[in-house]
């Protein structure tokens, strides 16, 4: 019976992978309304690369990718976060409100999103830089963050920046966590965590 069982559920997760094009474990944060996955997007069939090109770095941290890689990796049920959700997540965390729309918190708060501070990734002409590992992350979000400034001052940079979730280290115990604007471009690659869609 154990192996009819066994069996069933192999067969389950196949026919999860087929219909969704990855296989990712999906445990799940609440904070406040919404549920946030408790991981960063790190499946073997997802595009990205690990921080070093190091596989320990993508099960520890998730995988690095860029916007477009991202906008497909959120399996069936979930999806990439707006900025209506990134301000609902940081409303409903403890800690200082700081002068760019995020707040000043805890390690406490870094452990409850399960945050590790995995780095960032650039392509810097031809060859690949990782940076700021243990001191900053950035989570990645959807088209409706992309920069759109009617200001002639600013159009130059619209379509090319998007906001991203920055997490960075203030001193050993304390973090900012905030809305940042990224280069919205294919060199930049960053984290992707999904929420739940609230259908499901």
């Amino acid at each position: 019976m154990k192996n009819i069982i066994r069996t069933i559920t192999l067969f389950l997760l196949m026919l999860s992978v087929v219909a969704t094009g990855t296989f990712e474990r999906t445990d799940e944060i609440k904070i406040g309304n919404q549920v946030w996955m408790g991981h960063h997007i790190s499946s073997e069939n997802i595009a990205g690369i690990c921080y070093d090109h190091n596989e320990k770095n993508c099960d520890l941290y998730g995988k690095l990718m860029s916007r477009s890689q991202a906008s497909y990796a959120c399996p069936d049920g979930w999806r990439l976060p707006g900025l209506n959700d990134i301000k609902v997540l940081l409303s409903n965390l403890n800690g200082i409100p700081n002068k760019l729309g995020g707040k000043l918190v805890g390690n406490d708060v870094l452990v409850k999103l399960n945050i590790k501070l995995g780095g960032i990734h650039m392509r810097n002409e031809d060859h690949d830089v990782f940076t700021s590992k243990d001191q900053m992350e950035i989570w990645l979000t959807s088209s409706d963050t992309i920069w759109n400034n009617p200001n002639p001052n600013y159009a130059k940079y619209n379509g090319k920046k998007v906001i991203g979730l920055h997490v960075y280290r203030v001193k050993n115990d304390s973090f900012n966590i905030e809305p940042t604007y990224m280069n919205a471009n294919e060199v930049r690659y960053a984290y992707c965590r999904c929420i739940k869609d609230k259908a499901n």
